[in-house]
Formats: C-alpha cells, structure tokens, sequence
C-alpha cells in the first residue's frame, strides 16, 4: 500500500486514504456520546488511495526563475508529503535542474542540538554552492514541537552552525526568531539577547 501512496505522491498528487467503518449502536440506545474514542480510532476497513491534482499557478515557474536570475533562493515551506513537495519542485525548476533537497518537519522536530547545527551548516553549504551570498533564515519554535518550550536552545543550535559555516566562509545567514503569541516583549528580547 505504502508503494502505491508513494508512486502518487511522486507525481505531484495530494494523497487521501479512504476507509470505512460501520458501527454497531443496536437499537441506538446508547447515542453517539457512549462511543469510546478507541471505538472510533480503529478497526476500519481500507477503501483506497484518491490522488488530488492542485497544480502549481502558471505564472510560478516564471516567478521563481525570475527570482533566481536576481539572485534570490526561493524555498517551499509546505504540508504536503515529502515526496508530493519534492514532485512539485521539480515541476517548478525550484532546484533549477539538480534534485530537490527537502526535509520532513518530523526530522527538524526531534533533531538534536548537534543535528540542528548540522543542518543549518548543510544549508549554507547549499546557499554557497547554489551561489547565493546571503540568506535570512525565519524560524518560528512553536512549530517545532520538541523545541517549542526550548526556544533558546534552537536558536542557540541553528546560531552554532550558521556561525561555523560563516567562519569557514560560506555565506552568512542572518536568523530571524518568530516569537508571535508566544512571549512577551520583554521575555523576547531577554531571548535574543
């Protein structure tokens, strides 16, 4: 099942799985309200895969080339599998003609502080190669769910190894913190100071 989702996905598809249930209420006496919540959450039966096409606007593959020729990396942020993003990059010469490179946020999540500073020197490494002299990077710690409570901590990883890479002169990266409904003026600035 796994390799049908996958084969999907790498056409650029949007991926849904359908399933059914039928449940058991009797003569209805007991109502919806006395459904146990592990009732409901297992015990489908599989349907099959629906592939949705939501192709890229036509105006973006001249957007992003247009972007790339003044000298601006353009990245895609998106909910979408990994293999359906990586699909629609290709599509849109994101990567220019090399592959996509592309992480799950699942990866970022439960990184450690070592993986995160490797990770932010792999990305200068990539700005450098794609001959790209400077990058603002925005990053907001909510959506990282192992590092929402610990935001010092990402910022103070990702800080690491944008550092290491500018110091062995890859481009410098300039880290731009979201601190939106998560603290106050004064808890932010203490953070970023």
């Amino acid at each position: 099942l796994l390799a049908v989702n996958e084969e999907m996905a790498d056409r650029a598809l949007r991926v849904l799985a359908l399933a059914e249930k039928r449940l058991d209420r009797g003569d209805d006496a007991r109502g919806s309200a006395a459904i146990s919540d592990a009732e409901i959450e297992s015990g489908y039966t599989f349907l099959g895969y629906v592939g949705m096409m939501d192709p890229p606007r036509a105006e973006a593959a001249g957007a992003i080339r247009q972007a790339r020729e003044a000298g601006i990396r353009v990245v895609m942020l998106t909910g979408d599998q990994i293999r359906t993003a990586r699909a629609i990059a290709r599509e849109l010469r994101l990567s220019g003609g090399a592959e996509p490179y592309a992480l799950h946020a699942r990866d970022l999540g439960q990184a450690s502080s070592d993986r995160i500073a490797e990770l932010a020197y792999q990305f200068s490494q990539r700005l450098a190669k794609d001959g790209t002299g400077y990058a603002d990077g925005i990053i907001n710690p909510t959506h990282w769910k192992s590092w929402k409570h610990r935001p010092k901590a990402l910022i103070e990883a990702l800080d690491s190894g944008f550092r290491a890479a500018e110091q062995d002169g890859l481009p410098h990266v300039g880290l731009c913190i979201s601190l939106l409904r998560t603290k106050s003026s004064d808890a932010a600035a203490e953070l970023v100071d």
